[in-house]
């Protein structure tokens, strides 16, 4: 299904997004601020993104403000904090029917727009600063997701690696921030924060679905024109740094199954130019069941219950993940640095690279299948020269030759190594 993308420039630092498609009965606006990332951004961030659905100033409750959504024909309003390499996206959205198919001529997308920009522009303020109840609720749903990450030891490992690899970067700072800021934010700091959000943060406007975005675009201005705006500029850089040493880290948990993870560094980034040669080459090492790291290191060699490759395109950085008995965690370490030198030296034939092709190409091809995949395809595509679309990504793939994903693989450093080792629990 072919996708129409119109990116234009609406206002200083404010971003169009029209995205037409007939595939869908519904439109999703979504209004993306791009913000910094530090302990503090990440958490009131995260914070807002729940105080600013939950209730506004003209819905006060929660009972309210989802009777307002019923009357819209069940429209969904939700919000979301995403990472994008050094930078966070703060997202909030709203989905609803197409006006043909609403009774009586009503304007379903003039009053759905205008609904989300009362959340943003008009949130439920008591003496200029939220609710008191709501948001103690909110920061007590971020405290026990921040300290509940740590359940999932697969995705606690992960994460862990990150922060100690990019220690010196904002990268390392996991959405929703630390337990430690968290506590410390009053209501008056994050309305605070908001109204700078308002004021200063770029912004991105985003409309999926099979309808004119222009009169959307101007509904949501005329709120931004009512505010006094300075915005920042953000224009992400790419700084790599070729790792002098290997990096090592490991801590013990109370648990059967240990984590092995390394993370490399590439100079080759999404953000400044093209990295289709070292997505292959990752999903190729380890991305799907035909991979280096799935055929020989864990069916072969028996090393580990799972290993898997993923790339940071805006970072340059790859992540391999595994999970491993204690006494394999060496002999797992090695094999995967070998497989990295088999590709390195064409250890690969035509077969691999034609899976790769037609696995990466239904990949694509899936992120029609819904609007919020849409949407998450071009945000992560907003700092590009290119927003490609599926259609030409797909196109562009498979002009990749095997010397190009060899030239990828060769700029590939092992850069830190976290171990989380298991232990059994004492009886």
């Amino acid at each position: 299904m072919k996708l129409k993308t119109t990116r234009t420039s609406l206002a200083s630092e404010i971003t169009g997004l029209a995205i037409e498609t007939d595939k869908f009965k519904t439109t999703r606006i979504t209004l993306s601020f791009v913000l910094p990332l530090s302990p503090l951004d990440a958490s009131l961030a995260s914070i807002l993104t729940k105080l600013l659905t939950r209730s506004t100033a003209e819905y006060p409750t929660a009972v309210a403000l989802q009777r307002k959504l019923l009357s819209l024909y069940g429209a969904r309003f939700s919000s979301y904090v995403s990472k994008l390499g050094d930078n966070q996206l703060l997202n909030i959205s709203i989905s609803f029917i197409h006006d043909r198919f609403a009774l009586g001529q009503q304007s379903i997308s003039r009053e759905s727009t205008d609904f989300l920009c009362k959340a943003v522009f008009s949130p439920n303020l008591i003496t200029e600063q939220f609710d008191h109840n709501d948001f103690e609720v909110c920061r007590r749903l971020l405290l026990e997701s921040i300290e509940s990450s740590i359940n999932d030891k697969r995705k606690y490992a992960i994460s862990k690696l990150y922060s100690l690899m990019c220690d010196q970067e904002p990268f390392g700072i996991e959405p929703g921030g630390d337990i430690a800021t968290a506590k410390k934010i009053e209501p008056k700091q994050a309305a605070e924060y908001w109204a700078n959000v308002l004021k200063t943060a770029p912004v991105i406007i985003t409309v999926i679905g099979n309808q004119d975005a222009s009169p959307i675009f101007q509904q949501i201005l005329g709120h931004f024109d009512r505010i006094d705006r300075s915005p920042c500029s953000i224009s992400p850089c790419f700084d790599y740094k070729h790792p002098q040493s290997v990096r090592e880290h490991a801590e013990t948990m109370q648990l059967t199954q240990g984590k092995l993870v390394m993370g490399f560094r590439s100079p080759i980034s999404s953000i400044n130019q093209d990295n289709m040669a070292l997505r292959m080459m990752c999903d190729i090492w380890g991305g799907a069941p035909y991979s280096k790291l799935f055929t020989v290191v864990r069916e072969q060699q028996s090393l580990c219950y799972y290993c898997a490759a993923r790339l940071i395109s805006p970072k340059g950085i790859l992540c391999v993940d595994s999970g491993v008995d204690n006494e394999n965690i060496t002999a797992a370490r090695q094999g995967i640095l070998d497989q990295l030198t088999a590709i390195q030296q064409g250890d690969f034939d035509q077969d691999v690279i034609d899976a790769c092709q037609m696995s990466m190409a239904d990949g694509a091809t899936s992120v029609t299948d819904t609007p919020s995949s849409i949407e998450a395809w071009y945000l992560a595509r907003i700092f590009n020269e290119s927003m490609e679309n599926p259609d030409e990504f797909i196109a562009r793939l498979h002009e990749i030759t095997k010397e190009d994903i060899i030239a990828a693989a060769k700029t590939v450093t092992l850069d830190t190594v976290y171990v989380l080792q298991g232990q059994e629990e004492r009886k």
